[in-house]
C-alpha cells in the first residue's frame, strides 16, 4: 500500500517549506507550512493527494490535482 505514496508516515508529520511531488499518507496529525503536494501528478485525473488519519494544520501551501482527506 505504501508504494502508491511519496511520503508514508505512521505517526505525526510536520514539515516547513518543502514539496512532495506525489501523494502523502500520514497516520497521525499533519502540520505543513509553505508546502506543496502532488505537483507532478497527472492533471487530467483527480487523486486523493493527501490522506491523514488525524488533524490537519496547513495554513499556507497548495494541494495539486485532487483532495486532502482527513479523519480528525
Amino acid at each position: 500500500a505504501a508504494s502508491a505514496f511519496n511520503v508514508f508516515v505512521l505517526e505525526n508529520f510536520t514539515s516547513l517549506s518543502s514539496t512532495v511531488e506525489g501523494r502523502i499518507a500520514v497516520g497521525g496529525n499533519l502540520n505543513l507550512q509553505n508546502f506543496s503536494v502532488g505537483d507532478k501528478l497527472d492533471p487530467s485525473k483527480l487523486h486523493d493527494v493527501a490522506i491523514v488519519g488525524g488533524k490537519v494544520t496547513f495554513p499556507s501551501g497548495r494541494i495539486y490535482y485532487g483532495n486532502l482527506l482527513a479523519g480528525g
